[in-house]
């Protein structure tokens, strides 16, 4: 795969909302799993919408650093220059500030690290080029306390700014978390954080709901790989054909 290029889809499921909620009704809504009720996500349908222009953007990156994750967190090592070079140069007015939430599982040598937003790009380079992928074990990780951190960083909360989370990962939480991460959700929402889930090629059908439920819920978009993006146009775990969208750093075409 070249670098800067993945291959996915990207998939807003508000604008695409009948097939959503297929997709949660095949079981999801009722699994351990589930983290918002159908009520919830009827309303967000109708009240949560993804940033329009703003002269500011707060960017929290949220990445999965266990050992199957290598891939994705070199990946994003090596393209930071190019993300925020696209960014000012499609945005030379809007000042940027980046944040960094990193995060394994329980009884790894870390659960949760963090930095808080910075200005200074040098600065986060350095600190993204310092971490490492590795842990993990079992398949869940404690995606509860990342969002929980990365709802509660410095986010300017002013109208002019744009507050995104870009969460990079492929396994799902905890199922006895399940209450806790959908709290912390529902405040990033009230601070108008829009979470963008990318999801990684290994992820099964539970963090496929979860990733498609948080972004439904605040306004997000999803980053799923081609074979999800197919069934996320079903509605259904079909296999009806849509061509793979192939996009580069910084741009994202939208799909209907």
């Amino acid at each position: 795969m070249p670098a800067g290029i993945l291959t996915a889809g990207v998939w807003d499921d508000n604008r695409n909302y009948d097939r959503f909620s297929a997709f949660l009704g095949l079981g999801q809504s009722v699994s351990p799993y589930a983290l918002f009720t159908a009520e919830e996500h009827e309303r967000a349908r109708h009240t949560v919408y993804a940033p329009g222009p703003k002269q500011k953007l707060d960017i929290s990156l949220v990445i999965d650093t266990t050992g199957s994750m290598g891939d994705e967190l070199a990946y994003l090592q090596r393209e930071l220059d190019a993300i925020t070079a696209r960014i000012k140069r499609d945005y030379p007015s809007a000042e940027q500030r980046w944040s960094l939430v990193l995060y394994r599982d329980n009884g790894d040598a870390y659960t949760v690290r963090w930095f808080n937003f910075r200005a200074d790009v040098a600065d986060y380079r350095t600190k993204l080029a310092q971490q490492a992928a590795a842990g993990g074990g079992d398949y869940a990780e404690a995606t509860d306390q990342a969002i929980d951190i990365a709802q509660r960083l410095q986010w300017r909360r002013d109208a002019q700014t744009a507050r995104l989370v870009f969460w990079v990962a492929d396994a799902p939480h905890h199922a006895e978390t399940t209450a806790r991460l959908a709290a912390s959700v529902r405040s990033a929402r009230v601070k108008g954080i829009h979470v963008y889930p990318v999801a990684s090629s290994g992820v099964d059908e539970v963090t496929e709901a979860s990733m498609r439920s948080i972004a439904q819920l605040t306004g997000g978009r999803n980053a799923l790989p081609t074979r999800l993006t197919h069934r996320a146009a079903c509605g259904l775990p079909s296999s009806c054909a849509i061509p793979p969208v192939r996009y580069a750093v910084g741009h994202v075409p939208r799909t209907q």
